[in-house]
């Protein structure tokens, strides 16, 4: 059996820049807050539902023009699994409160990011908005 699902995230910086992680319980390792739509959600709405449950923020800022998509296929039981994951941008200096479903969560610096995530996927999405921060401070 083949499965489509969309799941929709945020890529969270404070006013320093730091970018918060979540540590997956389950599966063992460092992420974004994200998840699935639900019913009829469009993406900024299941952005805002997944970021406040997983992380207890608040308030946040939704840094426009950014919006980043990736695609990838895992093999779940005995379906294979079509993802997309969409991710937007937000700053915030709230106080993170994790979920259950997460175990820490660390406020970290780019180069820290890239070497804690585990996926060349979560690489490129820490690329873009680098890139994307940069070409905005100019």
């Amino acid at each position: 059996m083949e499965r489509y699902e969309t799941s929709v995230g945020a890529v969270v910086i404070n006013s320093q820049n730091k970018i918060l992680l979540i540590f997956q319980r389950k599966a063992r390792y460092w992420e974004f807050p994200k998840g699935h739509m639900e019913g009829q959600e469009d993406e900024l709405l299941t952005m805002d539902r997944e970021v406040k449950e997983e992380t207890g923020i608040k308030s946040y800022e939704l840094i426009k023009g950014f919006r980043y998509e990736i695609n990838y296929s895992f093999e779940d039981l005995e379906d294979v699994v079509h993802k997309r994951v969409i991710f937007y941008l937000i700053r915030t200096d709230d106080p993170i409160r994790i979920c259950i479903e997460h175990e820490k969560y660390a406020w970290v610096d780019y180069e820290d990011a890239l070497r804690l995530v585990k996926y060349d996927e979560q690489r490129e999405v820490l690329k873009r908005v680098n890139d994307f921060l940069r070409n905005s401070a100019k």
